[in-house]
């Protein structure tokens, strides 16, 4: 706790000198997120439609939030993910079709339609994959169906007058095997999600209001039945240079056991200028869960500096609770347990990143945070074929270096390079699936505006998979390839080769990857 204190006061030194330092220019480049394997999904960039990333801007308070990676998951649970290309096009479809066959007899089909009725935009987007499997066991199949819309609401309306409102629905239905075991039984996951949200001005606030709502079953050996409950309301305002305002928020989540609940509650202060942006949110959080009913501190609090036209300085501090249910537990590993107990996880933490961007052809960003976690979720492979969730008292260090490079006009190399470290504290040991090391490069090349191609190297260290680490995963490297021909601006065809190394991959215990994997596909837009 000692630490965090310390560097909750060089924090705010940091916002004092600052603010008697000379001002220079404003520049942020893009932060590269981590990146992601799954045992299914595969890469499907098209290679052909990349363009050189733009100039860093200044970011707005807006983007500032929807960068933090903080503000979405607790680090421990986000998976990987894939670099990615920034993707042009220099016409408007209203829609798209995809289709891809590959290797283990796996078909994929992806669909997506937009068009306005009155004062309303619609869009609609589906898409169905399968595989009979690499071994024997791993068939699955999965469907996710995506519409919503988005309605202006015209200005006579009181308070919603000129608002924008998006309405959305969602399905998923995912069946599989737990084919880590012989005999596996056949699991089903449903996912049914309705949201609202709607943003405008009034009486010079601008506000935002929205409900959620999740129902999500799983079944295999049990049933479990999730429901989920989601309101929340914002409002802010401008008062001289500063953005001034509040949040309030409440969620439950039903099981067929228990029941969990959070509240937060909390203000909000920015000041955004050329050479800083302060960003602060701070109050209060309640946590209701089978493990304890706490209150807590809810601090998110960003200090970004423009050192000069080619230097960014980051900072975050951030104290707070994660609302998490089962579903989140399943789109994280979807061999958990059908019946685990969901508990609310914590952090605390700070990170520091500084960036440099001498041009708009080359940035790179060199990253540190520590955190620790009074209730870190674990998962620990149970013998009949799932996980358990356990919950651990934890410390964790990282440093991160990643990099946009333009080689030329046609060549694009990106990577990202973490070593880092996850401790239990009643044990002194290493958390269960955290590697020391994860590294991935990807190189793109148009070799012309119809032809290009993309390299992707993917690599992991060792990971423990228990608590006492008597046990772990070895390290791997994976070898992907992607290549798109556009036979016009309308029809592209394309095809790739995933793990051409044929690499033993375990992403999770008993759990082994595909092997050599090749498909061809068609992409078009209309």
């Amino acid at each position: 706790m000692k630490i965090f204190i310390r560097l909750i006061v060089i924090f705010a030194l940091s916002f004092h000198y600052v603010s008697f330092s000379q001002q220079g220019t404003s520049s942020s480049p893009i932060e590269l997120p981590n990146f992601i394997i799954e045992g299914k999904e595969q890469l499907n960039v098209r290679a052909g439609m990349k363009q050189v990333p733009d100039k860093p801007i200044s970011l707005t308070k807006e983007e500032l939030d929807s960068i933090n990676s903080l503000e979405k998951k607790p680090s421990f649970l986000l998976p990987l993910k894939t670099i990615p290309y920034k993707i042009y096009e220099k016409n408007f479809y209203s829609g798209f079709l995809k289709g891809e066959f590959g290797r283990y007899y796996s078909p994929r089909i992806e669909a997506g339609y937009e068009f306005e009725i009155e004062n309303y935009k619609l869009f609609a987007n589906g898409n169905f994959d399968a595989s009979q499997g690499h071994i024997d066991n791993a068939d699955y199949n999965r469907f996710d169906f995506t519409v919503s819309s988005q309605y202006i609401a015209p200005k006579k309306f009181y308070i919603f007058g000129g608002s924008k409102t998006v309405t959305s629905f969602n399905v998923k239905n995912d069946n599989l095997k737990l084919y880590a075991i012989k005999e596996p039984e056949k699991r089903n996951a449903l996912l049914l999600c309705f949201d609202v949200i709607s943003e405008g001005d009034f009486e010079g606030f601008a506000f935002e209001t929205g409900a959620h709502i999740d129902f999500f079953t799983l079944k295999d050996r049990n049933k479990e039945k999730e429901s989920a409950f989601e309101l929340f309301l914002s409002a802010s305002k401008e008062i001289g240079d500063f953005d001034i305002g509040a949040l309030v928020k409440y969620e439950v989540d039903n099981l067929d056991a228990f029941s969990n609940s959070f509240a937060q509650f909390n203000g909000r202060i920015s000041y955004i200028n050329s050479f800083l942006t302060f960003i602060t949110d701070a109050g209060v959080q309640g946590k209701s869960d089978f493990i304890s009913n706490d209150l807590g501190l809810f601090l998110d609090a960003n200090l970004n500096v423009n050192i000069n036209k080619d230097f960014t300085l980051r900072n975050n501090l951030t104290s707070r609770y994660f609302k998490y249910g089962l579903l989140d537990y399943f789109y994280q590993n979807p061999y958990v347990t059908d019946s685990a107990d969901v508990a609310i996880p914590d952090i605390l933490s700070f990170k520091s990143s500084l960036l440099f961007h001498p041009s708009d052809r080359f940035s790179v960003s060199l990253s540190a945070s520590i955190s620790s976690s009074e209730t870190q979720p674990v998962f620990v492979y149970d013998s009949i074929g799932s996980f358990n969730i356990l919950y651990e008292k934890s410390k964790a260090w990282a440093i991160t270096c990643d990099a946009d490079i333009s080689l030329t006009k046609k060549d694009l190399l990106s990577f990202a390079i973490t070593f880092q470290k996850n401790e239990l504290k009643s044990t002194s040991k290493w958390a269960p699936y955290v590697p020391a090391y994860k590294i991935a490069a990807n190189y793109g090349r148009a070799w012309s505006e119809k032809f290009g191609t993309q390299f992707e190297i993917i690599s992991f260290s060792e990971r423990y998979v228990d608590l006492l680490n008597q046990h772990k995963l070895s390290s791997f490297l994976c070898l992907n390839a992607y290549a798109d021909y556009k036979l016009s601006d309308s029809f592209t065809v394309y095809a790739k080769a995933n793990n051409l190394l044929n690499s033993n991959v375990f992403l999770w215990e008993r759990y082994k990857e595909r092997d050599l994997f090749l498909a061809a596909g068609i992409f078009y837009k209309f």
